[in-house]
C-alpha cells in the first residue's frame, strides 16, 4: 500500500490540474458594435458612447469582485469604432451584466442617459477568443431586460461564450 501512494498521490494532482486551471482563467472581452443608421442619427457631437460590464449576483452571491468595468468613447461624426477589447474582465461560470449607454448633456448640462440593447437575443455559443458581434437597438424606457454573458466550458474541453437576454 505505501508503494501505490506516491501514484494515488500523481494521479489525484492529474485530475485536480485542469479544474485549478479553469478556476484561474480570466477571457478578454471582444466587442463588434455594430450601429445601424437609426442608432448614428441619433448620436451629436459630444455624445459618451459607453460600454460597462458589471458582475451579476448568482444564487445569492457573486464569484468575482463586482466594481463594473467602463469603457467610454466621444462621438464625432464619421467616427470609425474599433473592436473594444477589455482586457481580463471575464471568468468561468459567472455571469455579467453588458451596458450600453450613450450619455449626453441637455440644454441645462446635465447628463442624460440612454439605455441600447442587443438585437441579437440569443448567439450561438461561440469559442470565448472570438468577437462578438452585437447589433444594438434604442431600449424602451420601461423594458427592464439587460444584456448577459456567461463563459462556460462545453463538454469538449473549450470555453465558450453565451449572451442573452433576460
Amino acid at each position: 500500500m505505501l508503494r501505490r501512494l506516491p501514484l494515488l498521490l500523481l494521479l489525484l494532482a492529474l485530475v485536480a490540474a485542469p479544474a485549478a486551471l479553469a478556476a484561474d482563467q480570466v477571457f478578454d472581452l471582444k466587442i463588434r458594435l455594430d450601429l445601424p443608421p437609426e442608432v448614428t442619427t441619433r448620436l451629436r457631437t459630444g455624445d459618451i458612447l459607453q460600454v460597462i460590464v458589471r458582475p451579476e449576483v448568482q444564487y445569492g452571491r457573486r464569484t468575482v469582485p463586482g466594481e463594473p468595468i467602463v469603457f467610454e468613447k466621444a462621438w464625432e461624426p464619421g467616427l470609425v469604432l474599433e473592436p473594444i477589447r477589455l482586457a481580463g474582465v471575464l471568468e468561468p461560470d459567472q455571469i455579467y451584466r453588458l451596458e450600453f449607454r450613450i450619455v449626453r448633456e441637455d440644454d441645462r448640462g446635465r447628463e442624460t442617459e440612454v439605455r441600447y440593447l442587443s438585437a441579437l437575443a440569443k448567439l450561438p455559443r461561440r469559442p470565448v477568443e472570438n468577437g462578438i458581434r452585437m447589433r444594438l437597438y434604442l431600449g424602451h424606457p420601461r423594458d427592464q431586460r439587460d444584456n448577459h454573458i456567461l463563459v462556460t466550458r462545453d463538454s469538449d474541453g473549450v470555453f465558450r461564450v453565451m449572451l442573452f437576454t433576460a
